[in-house]
């Protein structure tokens, strides 16, 4: 797995492609260096290769690298000295053997990620194949090949690409999938599966009472509440604030329970992947409709 912000320079190889910007390459190991506190060594960098640094789940550090990532002013800080202001020039590179890589939202707009071929990895190329392979590579090397790709990248005629254009991605969408936070880490199982966790008369039914009861067991959501639940799905699922049939609510006849009457199961897929911004991996496409919940 691979986080490039210069994804070409990868293929170089660990140390090759920080070795091409000499005194202003950089590659770190450790999760102190690229989010920690004491920072002096980006003061003067510009292209720094992560190599397995840092944890997506490491929510202080989330902060800090999507700081290093898109503002200007850098805040250098070095020990037993007043921390001071410099100028952001550092590039960023991550590559990680990890399935989850970075704490990717649903709008992301930080990291182009690639999913890195593993035909020559160990274990899956003949030794034979391997050393060819990398043999060649690093004959390149030896032979000003840095120096050259350095020399065609600069050359590359970019047109009106910007750096926000991310492209999307298998491994993009992954990440997203990985990054689930809030109310989005309760419906993606229930779009996945197409049931809801107790059906209330018909397969898209649910009671207020038990979809709060099933949102709460999700980490962070312990104090959901029944107006958290409808601001997201009022705001973010584009349900209808209405009583059904005009909207996606309704009561119970003869003084019986409220509850959700969620759309069409296709629908909610589809809004879905436009608020995640691309195709999303669902593991039951055969399902296109609500199903009646074990049991029921």
């Amino acid at each position: 797995m691979s986080i490039p912000a210069a994804g070409a320079l990868l293929g170089l190889g660990k140390n090759a492609s920080s070795r091409i910007y000499g005194p202003h390459g950089l590659q770190i190991t450790h999760a102190c260096h690229l989010t920690g506190n004491f920072n002096a060594h980006l003061w003067t960098c510009a292209y720094l290769f992560a190599d397995e640094a840092f944890w997506a789940g490491d929510k202080q550090g989330e902060a800090v690298l999507k700081g290093l990532i898109t503002e200007r002013p850098l805040q250098v800080t070095k020990k037993g000295v007043d921390t001071i202001t410099g100028v952001n020039c550092v590039k960023l590179a991550m590559s990680s053997n990890s399935y989850w890589v970075v704490p990717a939202s649903h709008d992301e707009r930080r990291y182009a990620v690639s999913d890195i071929d593993p035909r020559y990895a160990k274990g899956t190329a003949t030794e034979e194949e391997r050393k060819e392979y990398f043999g060649a590579i690093q004959r390149e090397l030896g032979e000003g090949g840095a120096a050259a790709m350095l020399y065609d990248l600069l050359q590359k005629n970019l047109g009106d690409w910007h750096p926000r254009e991310v492209p999307v991605t298998t491994g993009l969408m992954r990440q997203k999938k990985e990054s689930l936070r809030g109310n989005f880490q309760w419906l993606e199982p229930l779009l996945q599966s197409g049931t809801l966790p107790a059906n209330y008369g018909r397969p898209n039914r649910i009671t207020t009472g038990e979809l709060l009861h099933y949102v709460k067991t999700f980490r962070g959501l312990e104090y959901a509440t029944d107006e958290s639940i409808a601001s997201f799905l009022y705001d973010d699922m584009c349900f209808i604030p209405k009583l059904a049939p005009e909207g996606n609510k309704f009561r119970g006849s003869n003084g019986g329970p409220r509850g959700w009457e969620f759309p069409p199961l296709l629908d909610l897929r589809e809004r879905w992947e436009t608020l995640h911004g691309g195709q999303w991996d669902w593991h039951n496409p055969e399902i296109d409709e609500w199903q009646r919940s074990a049991g029921l």
